[in-house]
């Protein structure tokens, strides 16, 4: 039997959705060093990886967690070792799952033990014993059992006897740590004090320290569970068994967190975590229990469909690079100092085997308010080493996990510290050189969510009846190795290294190389059918086994079955009246190993080509631009239409300062817009409320260029309309942020009307 987790004590965060801004780094020659600086302890950092698990629900029918075969495609995508989850002795699907499936690759379980499962603390240990005796990482008394009034606090600590007695009453037993119940009021020391010291009973304290209202971890959250388990389980480390955001909507007294944001906030959450030495953290959830968007349904780090949201493919991307398996070993401090913090800044310090160091460094601040997103200044640091490193790399793992600026024998690195954690590989002479991203092997790498860059405009119109795939504004790009690339085969890590798209001993100039496991999304403006000639790329030497799918509005339209060797098929289909299109490669059902796939000659189409109007790329509208990331408060945003409602594609001609407008973004403060730079000086468009609105809301639009601010439009009202012209030379990424006028985003219907780059 199984029971459903509370969140009646949670206050979250509200949609809105802002992505994280670029941290910009330069690395400077060697210069001689004042007096030794201090010597930093390190951690191993793959201690702090294995300190990072998920929750499930294994047993919950009518959720996705029922796709076991999914379950497993995803951890392994995202590199988490374990889970948190409950059952009782009636449900050895979900023990033969975990035991069989998931221990051999190394995937433990934290097993909840409730009365709700209707069975005794002795019969759950021998479930335990007989069908986990692999995965089994520890064991939790009662969820949230301070839910329930009445003698809570006496029934809690009996079972938390009974669990402790039961299991090392048992020699096969005895060594299964125990977890401490949780509370699901964890800022109540009374609670604490009512339930009393069982700290005889169990090795690891618990905390569900959702952080709510205050939108991130902090210390100050972290002060409080260390202070509260010191009256429980004195003398213990602490379990955080739950935590996490809800991107759903609001849902009073409740408030949700946007997704963008999420992806910052929740690896900083686990670092905050391990810093101030919480043993283990459990993010809740894998999955979006259910397709709605209630607060309830919305923790997953993925979505209800299986598809990842932006914090999975942060978290796999940061697990990525600082995974380490092996025995322990002994660290070695480092000499540094990191100067032009300010009290925000949060930093630790993690070693490879190889003798690598990797510093972690982020602003513990919040990046949302409740309503609205909220942009803290960027904190230019200096990271003065004792002695020059042979090499240095940066990386952003909120976007992906290809450095961003390096050098080689310095002793000086500056950067800008953000509310996106960077990562600092440290190398020194004589260390290994060994790369931090593989070839492909047989253990997968995971997605990443950041989408090709700008390519020419396509050889058909944008408004005609056939058109590349590649050249259209691609809402999601999700791929588990290196970039996905436009009009280029896989390739390996880095963006761009992709060759000739090649299936079935034919080359093709049009298409989209990926790798399994591999989603990509766009919007469908009218076209019927969707057609493409798909395989593994000649590059993989007739390896690699992989599966196509094609989806329309979330119903599957179609699926190629297993393709290895050079088989090709022919792709078409009917995609009338759909809205989002998803083009999923999954692997073969035996791992992902060289499973460069190809969707070749991919084409969009509503009849009969037809030839494209004369498009040069002198000026190009933005709309018609692959935008690498989108964040809309208030629905999706919308391409050459005003913002509308909730839906996609409900928004009517944009219209502002009384003038109609055939091209532009119509979107909802606050938004953010993104879209890479390729060669182009100027940014233009003419920019106000839209009429829809009817003279309410109040809005300002700035221009960004690599972090830097470009132009600000001041407050904008009623129906006041300004031009906007920004110098983007040199600028790689450009950020096109709306936020409201200081008085809410009530009817903050905003338009980028005519935007264009030139």
């Amino acid at each position: 039997m199984t029971f459903r987790l509370s969140r009646k004590f949670i206050a979250a965060q509200l949609p809105v959705a802002i992505a994280a801004a670029l941290t910009c780094a330069t690395v400077t020659a060697p210069s001689a060093q004042a007096a030794s600086l201090p010597a930093v302890p390190a951690q191993m950092a793959d201690s702090f990886v294995d300190s990072i698990g998920v929750a499930t629900h294994l047993t919950y029918t009518g959720t996705p967690y029922m796709n076991y075969p999914l379950v497993k495609q995803r951890l392994q995508e995202s590199g988490i070792r374990h889970l948190r989850d409950g059952w009782g002795t009636g449900s050895k699907y979900a023990s033969d799952f975990v035991e069989k499936e998931l221990s051999p690759m190394g995937v433990g379980i934290t097993m909840v033990q409730d009365p709700r499962q209707n069975a005794t603390p002795a019969q759950l240990k021998d479930m335990v014993k007989t069908q986990l005796p692999t995965a089994i990482d520890a064991v939790e008394g009662l969820n949230e059992w301070d839910l329930r009034g009445g003698n809570w606090a006496v029934d809690a600590r009996n079972w938390t006897i009974q669990v402790a007695e039961a299991y090392r009453g048992d020699p096969a037993t005895k060594n299964i740590p125990i977890v401490a119940p949780s509370l699901a009021d964890t800022n109540a020391t009374s609670k604490y004090q009512a339930l009393g010291d069982i700290s005889a009973y169990v090795d690891y304290g618990n905390t569900h320290d959702y952080p709510g209202n205050q939108y991130h971890m902090n210390d100050s959250i972290i002060d409080t569970v260390l202070r509260n388990n010191s009256v429980t389980a004195k003398g213990k480390k602490v379990y955080a068994t739950e935590t996490g955001f809800s991107t759903g909507t609001t849902s009073a007294p409740y408030r949700t967190m946007p997704a963008a944001q999420v992806a910052q906030a929740l690896p900083n959450l686990y670092l905050d975590h391990f810093r101030r030495g919480v043993a283990r953290t459990f993010s809740y959830e894998l999955f979006d229990q259910h397709a709605d968007n209630a607060f309830e349904s919305k923790f997953g780090l993925l979505n209800n469909d299986g598809s990842p949201k932006a914090s999975f493919n942060a978290m796999s991307n940061l697990i990525n690079l600082l995974n380490d398996k092996g025995s322990a070993f002994s660290t070695k401090p480092l000499n540094y100092e990191l100067q032009g913090t300010n009290a925000k800044t949060r930093t630790l310090l993690l070693q490879k085997r190889d003798g690598s160091y990797w510093l972690a460094v982020w602003q513990q601040d919040r990046l949302f308010d409740g309503n609205q997103v909220v942009n803290p200044a960027d904190v230019p640091v200096t990271l003065k080493l004792g002695s020059p490193v042979s090499s240095v790399k940066l990386y952003d793992p909120v976007k992906n996990r290809s450095s961003f600026g390096g050098s080689s024998n310095t002793d000086t690195v500056k950067f800008s510290s953000t509310e996106s954690v960077t990562l600092v590989e440290l190398r020194g002479t004589g260390s290994s050189t060994t790369p931090t991203q593989p070839t492909p092997t047989p253990t997968p790498s995971t997605p990443t969510t950041t989408a090709p860059p700008a390519t020419p405009s396509p050889s058909t119109s944008t408004s005609g009846s056939v058109r590349p795939v590649s050249g259209l504004p691609l809402t999601q790009v999700a791929n588990a190795w290196g970039p996905a690339e436009l009009n280029k085969s896989n390739g390996e890590g880095a963006r761009g290294d992709g060759k000739t798209i090649t299936v079935g001993g034919k080359t093709y100039t049009s298409g989209l190389g990926v790798h399994a496991g591999s989603e990509v999304r766009f919007t469908n403006d009218g076209a019927t059918t969707f057609t493409a000639v798909v395989g593994l790329d000649a590059e993989v030497n007739g390896k690699g086994s992989v599966t196509f799918q094609v989806f329309g509005d979330g119903t599957k339209l179609y699926d190629s079955g297993k393709i290895t060797g050079t088989t090709t098929k022919n792709v078409s289909a009917n995609i009338t009246g759909k809205k989002e299109i998803r083009l999923v490669v999954t692997d073969g059902g035996d791992g992902n190993a060289f499973d460069h796939a190809d969707w070749a000659d991919a084409k969009i189409s509503t009849g009969a080509s037809t030839p494209a109007p004369a498009v040069t790329r002198n000026v190009r509208p933005v709309s018609g631009l692959p935008l690498t990331q989108v964040a809309n408060a208030w629905g999706p945003a919308e391409l050459n239409k005003s913002n509308g409602e909730g839906a996609r594609g409900d928004g009517k001609t944009i219209t502002v300062g009384g003038k109609t407008y055939t091209s532009g973004l119509g979107v909802h403060a606050g938004s953010e817009v993104r879209f890479t730079n390729d060669g182009a000086t100027t940014f233009t468009a003419v920019v106000g409320l839209d009429a829809e609105v009817n003279g309410k809301g109040s809005v300002t639009f700035q221009v960004f260029g690599d972090g830097t601010k470009l132009y600000d439009s001041g407050k904008i009202t009623g129906t006041t309309t300004k031009n906007v012209s920004a110098n983007i030379t040199g600028k790689k990424e450009i950020r096109l942020v709306v936020t409201d006028g200081g008085d809410g985003n009530a009817f903050d219907h905003a338009d980028w009307a005519d935007a264009k780059i030139s």
